[in-house]
């Protein structure tokens, strides 16, 4: 997921750095530049899931590669994660020792051992194959776990106050036994209302990782040791509501003003994301190699479509191309459209009852 080239990683670390020269906010609502969907030259394959007895899941919220396995989180309907090989085969599923909510989980791949974060704030430790290990008790609720590297786990916090009565956007936790070793990017006040991101994070090499929390303009460079740097400033002209807003607001969003930017995903020197407007999704891609920004325009093809609901969820970025796991529920009403041409391996699935497939799509 996260191996670059030794060249590719020393290209972007250039770009980090030219990124982080100037104070200067993008123009994120109406950027100068437009770039078609089908420009990208856009590959996507399908792997259809066989749950066998499962029979399905509910909703897929994060998912993970190791050892030619997939392992995937359906946190509430079935409290579990599903375990496949690489052809869609059902193996296994790992649930909480209590079979409790499976808020998060990550894959502590130094020691080939699964991380979960359940309802009561409790870390669980799994190996692969499914056997406890050892439960903790979280000194404090999160929101997600991003990274998991060395001798420190980068969280999200959600924007909650912790156990010390504080409010951090990141908190550092020791992976041994969960205790809180840092906080990053503080806060005054708490939001009214959680504000869920599906994907507010995306890896950039081995060590580092992107980061942007919601009411944020923006994008921060998070590195191994746990120093913390702006990598990008956007500028939403005055659309982008800040947290005493929010509340004075009571979460009621007016006209056309955002919390923020979701979806991070990052690909070959490209970064792609989106923001919501008038429950309408926004989406951008920034060109670190030309340092761009662009908004993204998507003619009426099947690929272009597809790729949008795709930045929607949670992706995850591997060498040979960026993977999600799909309800395809939500592409069985194209069946009885004429005006979209739906690929035949798509078709074929969507005629059989198949109810979610891996996809992979590879962005030229």
């Amino acid at each position: 997921m996260k191996m670059k080239s030794l060249l590719i990683i020393l290209s972007v670390c250039y770009f980090i750095f030219s990124c982080r020269s100037s104070d200067e906010g993008m123009e994120v609502v109406n950027p100068e530049k437009s770039l078609n969907l089908s420009d990208l030259n856009l590959g996507i394959s399908f792997v259809p899931l066989d749950f066998g007895i499962l029979g399905g899941i509910g909703e897929v919220t994060k998912f993970y590669f190791i050892d030619e396995l997939l392992f995937v989180l359906d946190s509430e309907f079935t409290k579990g994660i599903h375990v496949f090989d690489l052809n869609g085969n059902l193996i296994r599923s790992i649930q909480s020792i209590e079979k409790l909510t499976i808020w998060d989980f990550i894959v502590d791949e130094s020691n080939r051992e699964l991380v979960l974060f359940t309802l009561g704030n409790k870390f669980e430790r799994f190996t692969l194959d499914g056997n406890f290990i050892k439960s903790w008790k979280s000194e404090m609720p999160i929101s997600k776990m991003m990274k998991l590297e060395d001798d420190k786990l980068f969280c999200d916090t959600g924007m909650e106050s912790n156990a010390r009565d504080k409010i951090f956007n990141l908190v550092i936790l020791d992976p041994s036994n969960f205790k809180i070793k840092d906080f990053l990017l503080p806060l005054d006040e708490e939001p009214i209302l959680a504000q869920d991101r599906v994907k507010n994070y995306a890896l950039i090499n081995n060590s580092d990782f992107l980061f942007i929390p919601p009411f944020d303009s923006k994008i921060y460079r998070v590195e191994k040791e746990g120093s913390i740097e702006p990598f990008l400033y956007f500028d939403f002209i005055d659309k982008l509501m800040s947290i005493q807003e929010f509340n004075r607001f009571l979460g009621d969003l007016p006209g056309d003003v955002t919390t923020g930017i979701d979806g991070l995903v990052y690909s070959n020197d490209k970064l792609f994301f989106h923001y919501h407007s008038n429950g309408v999704p926004n989406f951008r891609f920034f060109d670190l190699k030309s340092q761009n920004l662009y908004q993204l325009e998507a003619p009426n093809d099947f690929p272009s479509l597809f790729f949008q609901f795709f930045l929607m969820g949670y992706v995850l970025e591997k060498n040979d191309g960026l993977y999600a796991v799909i309800d395809l529920d939500h592409f069985r009403p194209f069946l009885d459209q004429s005006t979209v041409e739906i690929p035949d391996d798509l078709r074929k699935m969507l005629e059989s009852g198949i109810l979610f497939s891996l996809v992979k799509i590879t962005v030229g």
